[in-house]
């Protein structure tokens, strides 16, 4: 046994949802896949405002462990992986972007704004149809059909 169907797929993401939901926790990347011998269950999450904790990941992994154990859907030998998104997550929705407003990002475009594919700035502003960002002490607004994806900078200070 090692592929899944389709049903039984959604079925397992639902109720991973569905635990996830009721901690106020949001899924940000579901995946099952075989190896080893054995399915993993994979989950990434976090609040919508960020600061998913390492203890709450925990408790989200016995949850969603005892529920496919209950369910018995995957058979007895399975492996379940509730992650936090990490500091170097992918921005790519205005979401990912409020999640980060007033921090400073890396942002790479589909196509150069202003002469740039690429701009390093605080985000001031998320939503609607525009990202605005602090450069330099000055705000530009970058239409999000523009924007590629961002990474939140690091500083190594």
């Amino acid at each position: 046994m090692n592929l899944i169907d389709r049903d039984t797929e959604e079925r397992i993401k639902l109720g991973v949802k569905n635990i996830l939901n009721k901690e106020g926790l949001e899924m940000i990347e579901f995946k099952i896949f075989y190896s080893q011998g054995r399915f993993t269950i994979r989950s990434v999450v976090d609040y919508s405002q960020g600061g998913v904790t390492l203890d709450m990941c925990a408790k989200m992994n016995k949850q969603v462990f005892s529920f496919l154990e209950k369910e018995n859907i995957l058979g007895e030998d399975f492996v379940v992986e509730v992650n936090s998104p990490g500091i170097d997550r992918l921005l790519k929705e205005s979401k990912d972007f409020q999640r980060v407003k007033g921090r400073k990002i890396l942002l790479w475009l589909k196509k150069p704004f202003l002469e740039k594919s690429f701009w390093e700035g605080r985000v001031v502003e998320a939503g609607g149809e525009e990202l605005s960002l602090e450069v330099k002490d000055k705000k530009i607004d970058i239409p999000f059909s523009l924007v590629k994806c961002g990474r939140q900078k690091i500083d190594s200070r």
